[in-house]
């Protein structure tokens, strides 16, 4: 019975990105919130918190101020708050920004965060394929300065700014995966395709596909 409350509960409060709503959250009472919380993580393969921990998450996460980002830890867990949002991930190290992946775009490449990016052949979209092949493809991590033109007529920008207006959470936006064709941004795994290197109507184009690690990071 609590486990098909919860999941009616989690239905009005989970998210297109797996992320909670923390407004809807908070409209049920702690009770519900806990069995929601405790649902919901499972649900996600994450390890269940102890009573501590979970006391945590409804005391110093739901009832935070909105320009705050608590969070709460325990063994494989993360979860915190950005916005207006709860987000449970596995604790991941910062990745080495110097680091520069060579990609064989035939092929699946592993990230080291256990992530796999796949280049799915596509017409009028995605990475243009003539240029895959004349230039070496990379996939490196934000150093910071980086720009994107993220579409034909829309005006380059900072990728700073178009992350933090797509709300991406601080904590994945250094571990983003950027796709580089020679030395030009290509295209923001999972995000966008970065002008002059879109492909055009009727063009070859590469599709980025990104698989997220799964909870044990495998």
């Amino acid at each position: 019975m609590l486990d098909d409350l919860a999941a009616e509960d989690l239905q009005h409060c989970r998210l297109e990105d797996h992320s909670l709503s923390i407004a809807a959250l908070s409209a049920l009472n702690a009770a519900r919130q806990r069995n929601t919380l405790r649902y919901w993580l499972k649900g996600l393969g994450f390890k269940l918190p102890d009573t501590m921990r979970l006391a945590q998450l409804q005391q110093d996460v739901l009832h935070a101020a909105p320009d705050r980002r608590p969070e709460v830890q325990w063994e494989g867990v993360t979860v915190r708050r950005y916005r207006d949002r709860l987000y449970a991930s596995r604790p991941q190290p910062p990745p080495d920004s110097a680091l520069v992946m060579p990609w064989d775009i035939d092929r699946a490449l592993r990230l080291p965060d256990g992530t796999t990016l796949s280049a799915v052949p596509v017409r009028g979209e995605g990475v243009k394929t003539a240029l895959c092949r004349q230039q070496p493809v990379t996939v490196r991590y934000r150093q910071g300065g980086e720009e994107c033109q993220p579409g034909p007529r829309a005006a380059t920008r900072p990728l700073k700014k178009l992350l933090q207006e797509a709300g991406v959470p601080p904590w994945e936006r250094e571990m983003l995966p950027l796709i580089y064709v020679g030395d030009r941004l290509a295209a923001v795994a999972g995000y966008w395709v970065c002008a002059p290197c879109q492909a055009s109507d009727g063009e070859d184009g590469l599709q980025i596909v990104v698989q997220p690690p799964s909870a044990d990071g495998n």
